[in-house]
């Protein structure tokens, strides 16, 4: 019965799918080939879109990346704030726009039809490299007697500007079109910001012409041709452009249009079909499936009877018996089974006899997973009521309890009481819902210790979605969170002495209701560290430390921290038994002890002077506060000094906005100048050489000392442009002179790219590197020594010799002189100042003076102020001398 009903079915639905195919067809013939012109167009529009979509996104990546490059934000906010028509310095500014413009060949490629310009925060033009009209434009803004120029690098003669579009044309990040005559021109404008500030805008374009199409014409499905506003054509190549003419306007052809763009301009995509090629190829269609029909027709009932009785039904009777054997859990390895074959239902039937042999498979590897796990995990179930049903054998072993005792208690067996209640009301109420709960648990022990675990519990739910039990497995982290507990602790707790750290001093604050704060200084470590080393400086720093537990290990009002080298810091939460009286007189008396204590450390009996200070003010302003008296305190001499209000910090922001309004004014007026004070040979008694240092010329005519300005210049970003500027006016000043002089360099201006790039160029141009001295400023330590050598190495190649300025103060290691290959040694002039009184000084600076010569360095001393000191230079046998007792730095040289 179900044979002759299939057949049937398979003949009808065969003939009425033919019959009505080829009216469905005969009917839509045209529109079908109009719908596959269509989705040619269709394809050549979402390649080109495609295409300019890439383009977009690389000119936002460019544009990203050149508006967050650091040379371009520096550039551009030194244009724009400082370049000025009346008093324009063509060497600072078109230096800066001549390293623009080598940027921007880096950025552009007007072989793909990219170009960039350039304005000012004024939205004035400072450079642009871009190609107009098939002309090239590559060249920035200068001035010459206050008239604008435009200084074009590819035709020199030319000073006239390019006819660049006004940029308030165009939106700000965003995509505009602008139609020129052979094409369009896309243009993203972006603003280029140094921090918060804007400091200009950048231009980025590319042409959307025949030659931009021509690289996309290999992949289009049509002739393409491309129509903008309805109105103008653009054509791939010159046929294109022909056959449209003689066609367009007739009616044997029909046009298709598809829009492409948005925004002010429009591209259309144009597709022309021939209306005669259609028709001829509808009637020859309809032929050939009227034939095709009738020869289907007769197959498809010849065939029917055949693939119906082999291929579906008695496929269908041998799965029915196989199923009837399942159902009765007969062994299906017992039935034979035949190869595979192309025939889908018989391949069920031999999937069907080997699913019992892969349900063994699983099970097993179930079984050999659920071993891994107890292996491996604390595991344990759970009815719904939250009693034990199941422990493995770690969880006994951790736990410490028995199977015996374990199952059929409840969790709460192991519930640690430090745990609050809300975590296992979000265990409960997470598990109820049917989801996973995660989380890190401390669980109690029979014997009362405590382990960590790392614990997941999962709901089992059945075929009807109910939950059944609860899973939960467990993994020790015990060791891991001591671990971290004593990281923790490492992080809060000073190496050297084990005392608390600054960092846990800041946390400590925030803690108390009304803490106060003392800071004590070691005066002169620094000292002790370069006569006796380092080692020598820690074990009394270690000493000390010792001295202040010792001293407060009855007071509990008191704590201790040492917050950096040779600075340390108490710290008290002020109450009724414990007021601001009392605090100063524990910090008082530790004073007195401390100065009055004598220190043993490898044999040498050492006296301790402290300098402190007292803050009792708010919490977030306890820290700065105390580091202002301490400051006030060293500066002012006093051993102890408690923080008031003409210490505040408004006095100093105050002083910070005069000053960096001095320098602003002094840059833009050129007024910061390098004065030069000479170097004198001890032998021949004559000036050899300068050193420069560099002054502001204040707005009366005063010089000032960079002691007032040179750190206010690094907050305010302009010491880069100082350092600039005295190199550039000292290489001018001795151009024509036989005289050395010397600039000071810190080993920031040396890592600099800016200003190393700022010194090469220099060097190149004036070509008097065997005049220079660079002296090098000293430091505690230098972090990037390989980068300092190779800075070194590269100016030597030009003639410059390198001096190690201030010696004996922060160096004091023989070993920075070898390695910086210093040609000159300047002892500090703290040494120098009282040497012909002082016999430690005198020691000191006679093995620097041995070392130099073993190791051919010339030695150079500073602050000669009176001929007694000059006569223990001349028997010490020191190279040279400078100081006020020959000269003090003047505006010109001798």
């Amino acid at each position: 019965m179900l044979r002759n009903k299939l057949f049937i079915l398979i003949i009808s639905i065969s003939s009425l799918s033919l019959i009505l195919s080829g009216i469905v067809y005969y009917k839509n013939m045209n529109s079908i080939f109009e719908d596959q012109a269509i989705l040619s167009i269709k394809h050549d529009k979402k390649i080109f879109n495609s295409y300019l979509k890439e383009k977009k996104e690389q000119i936002k990546n460019l544009s990203f990346g050149v508006a967050n490059n650091e040379n371009t934000k520096l550039s551009l906010n030194l244009i724009s704030n400082y370049q000025d028509p009346k008093n324009y310095s063509k060497e600072t500014f078109d230096y800066e726009k001549q390293r623009l413009l080598e940027l921007s060949s880096q950025w552009v490629s007007l072989k793909e039809g990219i170009s960039l310009s350039l304005y000012d925060k004024n939205r004035s033009l400072v450079i642009t490299n871009s190609e107009l009209e098939g002309k090239r434009n590559k060249g920035y803004l200068s001035y010459e007697n206050q008239k604008a120029i435009f200084v074009d690098l590819i035709d020199k003669k030319n000073q006239s500007f390019p006819k660049l579009k006004d940029i308030n044309n165009f939106k700000k990040n965003s995509f505009t079109f602008v139609q020129k005559e052979n094409s369009i021109v896309s243009v993203y404008l972006k603003e280029v910001y140094l921090g918060e500030k804007l400091v200009g805008y950048l231009k980025v374009c590319f042409n959307i012409d025949s030659s931009f199409l021509n690289t996309l014409k290999e992949n289009f499905m049509n002739n393409v041709i491309f129509q903008l506003d309805n109105q103008k054509y653009i054509f791939v190549d010159n046929l294109n452009k022909k056959a449209f003419n003689s066609i367009k306007d007739s009616k044997d052809y029909l046009i298709k249009k598809s829009k492409i763009t948005d925004g002010k301009t429009s591209i259309y995509l144009v597709n022309i079909l021939n209306k005669e090629t259609i028709n001829k190829k509808i009637r020859k269609t309809i032929e050939t499936i009227i034939l095709i029909w009738f020869m289907i027709l007769s197959i498809t009932i010849f065939l029917s009877y055949i693939f119906t009785k082999k291929y579906i039904l008695n496929p269908i009777e041998n799965l029915q018996k196989i199923i009837e054997n399942i159902k009765k859990n007969t062994k299906l390895s017992s039935l034979k089974t035949n190869k595979k074959t192309k025939d889908e239902i018989k391949n069920i039937s031999n999937d069907f006899k080997q699913l019992s042999t892969a349900l063994d498979k699983n099970i097993a590897f179930l079984n050999s997973y659920q071993s891994i796990m107890d292996e491996a995990a604390i595991v344990s179930k759970s009815d719904l009521k939250g009693k034990i049903t199941y422990v493995n054998d770690n969880f006994v072993t951790i736990s410490g309890y028995t199977r015996e005792e374990s199952i059929g208690s409840p969790h709460s067996l192991i519930r640690h009481p430090d745990t609050p209640k809300e975590v296992f009301e979000d265990l409960w109420n997470t598990i109820q819902n049917k989801k996973i709960w995660k989380g890190t648990l401390k669980n109690k022990r029979k014997d009362g210790s405590y382990y960590w675990v790392n614990l997941i519990i999962r709901p089992l739910l059945d075929e009807n979605d109910n939950i059944t039990k609860y899973i939960a497995f467990r993994y020790d982290i015990t060791e891991l969170i001591e671990q971290r507990e004593t990281i923790k602790k490492a992080a809060n707790t000073d190496k050297l002495t084990g005392l608390c750290n600054r960092s846990k001093l800041i946390n400590d604050i925030k803690k108390f209701d009304m803490p106060a704060l003392s800071f004590f200084n070691v005066d002169s470590f620094r000292q002790v560290n370069d006569f006796y080393g380092h080692l020598f400086g820690d074990r009394l720093i270690i000493e000390l430390a010792s001295f202040l537990q010792e001293e407060f290990i009855n007071n509990k009002n008191i704590r201790i921290y040492r917050t950096q080298a040779d600075e340390f810091a108490l710290l008290s939460n002020l109450s009724s038994s414990f007021e601001k009286e009392s605090f100063f007189g524990e910090v008082y008396k530790l004073n007195r002890k401390i100065n009055n204590n004598l220190f043993k450390i490898e044999n040498e009996d050492l006296n301790l002077n402290i300098t402190s200070s007292i803050s009792y003010e708010n919490k977030d302003k306890l820290l700065p506060t105390a580091n202002m008296a301490l400051k006030h305190a060293k500066k002012n001499a006093v051993d102890l000094l408690v923080y008031k209000d003409d210490y505040s910090l408004d006095k100093m922001y105050e002083n910070n906005i005069k000053w960096t309004k001095k320098l602003k004014i002094a840059i833009s007026e050129d007024k910061i100048v390098p004065f030069f004070q000479p170097i004198i040979n001890n032998k021949t008694k004559k000036i050899e050489k300068y050193e420069s240092l560099v002054r502001l010329i204040d707005e009366d005519d005063k010089v000032i000392s960079p002691f007032f300005f040179l750190e206010i210049s690094k907050k305010t970003k302009h010491y880069g442009t100082i350092t600039k500027t005295v190199i550039k006016k000292s290489f001018e000043k001795f151009k024509d002179s036989d005289y050395e002089f010397s600039i000071n360099l810190t080993i920031e201006d040396i890592l600099n790219e800016d200003i190393q790039s700022y010194i090469f160029f220099m060097l190149e141009k004036y070509q008097i590197g065997q005049k220079v001295v660079f002296e090098i400023v000293e430091s505690e330590s230098i972090e990037n020594f390989a980068e300092v050598s190779k800075f070194i190495s590269e100016v030597k190649k030009y003639g410059v010799k390198i001096a190690i300025d201030d010696f004996g103060t922060g160096y004091s290691n023989f070993e920075y002189l070898l390695k910086l290959k210093a040609d000159f040694v300047k002892i500090d002039g703290s040494m120098i100042k009282d040497i012909h009184k002082n016999e430690d000084s005198r020691a000191v600076v006679s093995v620097i003076v041995d070392f130099a010569k073993k190791m051919n360095m010339k030695t150079i001393a500073e602050f000669v102020e009176n001929k007694e000191i000059l006569d223990v230079l001349y028997e010490l046998d020191i190279d040279y001398s400078q100081g006020y007792h020959f000269s003090a730095p003047k505006k010109d040289i001798d």
